[in-house]
């Protein structure tokens, strides 16, 4: 009987202890929650892809002028009276200094000096910026198949300048536009490259002359004060010599205006009713 009873009870036990679960240590229960933070926290810091954050769908506001830097060790800018060379970071300083250069709207070199540059220049700083932006305009078109056009421009500016410091008795607002020519000359041509030659109309040569007789004419006004020179003359004969110099600056521009384009761009370019000394002489 006690051999039954003790059979009895080991397959009891038995039976029990297979029912239990087995026991997780403390140990190994933090072991597997660090497991599991570890796990949640990785993919916390992975931020899920979307359209604007993946490379390439970014808009930027800032402008990156970058792609206008020079890798050569230098650069020379023509001016039109000497050259002027910059080291590759001067040069790049340049770039970055003026975005305006780089706008898709290309303006006149005196509204991009006056209104969108946010430098300050001087009167020389001035003509060193209009061969900037000279520089810069000629990587936007083809400037070299109007080298002959921009010869005769200049001429015609030069000329025009000469005549206006002559009959007004001089001053540095001509010294200065003289060294801003470039800037004065490359957007002409720019817009000749955009817009094309005006038409020539029938009555183009009456409109010439009557153009170079209204500058004549200012020669007569001029001569009312002595081209403001006053006692520096000592009699008539010399203001009589002086005068033909004038008139012939005049003959030279004259046989430059070929057509309307440079007729156009005379006109333009210098008008005598804009200064002082031809308003004060009138009366």
């Amino acid at each position: 009987m006690k051999k039954y009873f003790l059979i009895i009870l080991v397959l009891f036990v038995t039976l029990h202890s297979c029912k239990e679960k087995p026991e997780v240590s403390e140990k190994e229960t933090e072991i597997s929650q660090t497991k599991d933070y570890e796990s949640d926290s990785n993919q916390e810091k992975t931020p899920e892809t979307t359209e604007e954050s993946e490379p390439g769908n970014l808009v930027s506001t800032k402008i990156d002028d970058s792609v206008h830097y020079t890798q050569k060790d230098s650069v020379t800018i023509e001016t039109g009276y000497g050259d002027m060379v910059f080291s590759r970071e001067e040069f790049n300083e340049i770039v970055d200094k003026h975005p305006e250069f780089f706008l898709d709207e290309v303006v006149d070199p005196k509204t991009s000096l006056y209104k969108l540059n946010k430098q300050v220049y001087g009167e020389l700083g001035g003509n060193q910026y209009f061969s900037f932006y000279a520089y810069f305009l000629r990587k936007r078109y083809d400037f070299e198949l109007y080298k002959e056009e921009k010869d005769k421009l200049r001429g015609i500016y030069y000329n025009l300048l000469n005549f206006g410091s002559f009959i007004s008795g001089g001053g540095s607002y001509y010294t200065h536009e003289k060294g801003r020519l470039a800037g004065y000359v490359e957007y002409d041509a720019y817009l000749l490259d955009k817009k094309g030659r005006p038409s020539t109309k029938p009555n183009f040569e009456d409109d010439k002359k009557a153009h170079m007789d209204y500058l004549r004419d200012a020669v007569k006004i001029g001569r009312k004060n002595g081209f403001g020179r006053g006692d520096l003359f000592a009699n008539e004969a010399e203001i009589d010599e002086f005068e033909g110099r004038l008139h012939k600056i005049l003959d030279t521009i004259e046989s430059e205006i070929t057509d309307r384009f440079y007729l156009d761009k005379a006109k333009e370019f210098y008008d005598p009713k804009n200064f002082g000394w031809y308003k004060d002489n009138q009366s």
